[in-house]
């Protein structure tokens, strides 16, 4: 997720990862996702920092 400003410079300000290889809460809401085609599936997810989502899908592996 981005910060976009008009004025200064972009910053990156966290990560979410969803899919088959997530893990609790992101893995449920990737499964409501796939239970329900067509079909708008909202939740929030805390953002995380770029090290711990580039760590835990490194152990996936």
């Amino acid at each position: 997720v981005w910060d976009h400003d008009a004025v200064t410079r972009n910053d990156a300000i966290g990560k979410i990862f969803l899919g088959c290889d997530a893990a609790g809460n992101q893995l449920r809401h990737w499964a409501d996702m796939l239970s329900n085609p067509r079909r708008p599936v909202a939740q929030w997810h805390s953002l995380l920092s770029s090290q711990q989502i580039n760590s835990s899908l490194t152990l996936k592996k």
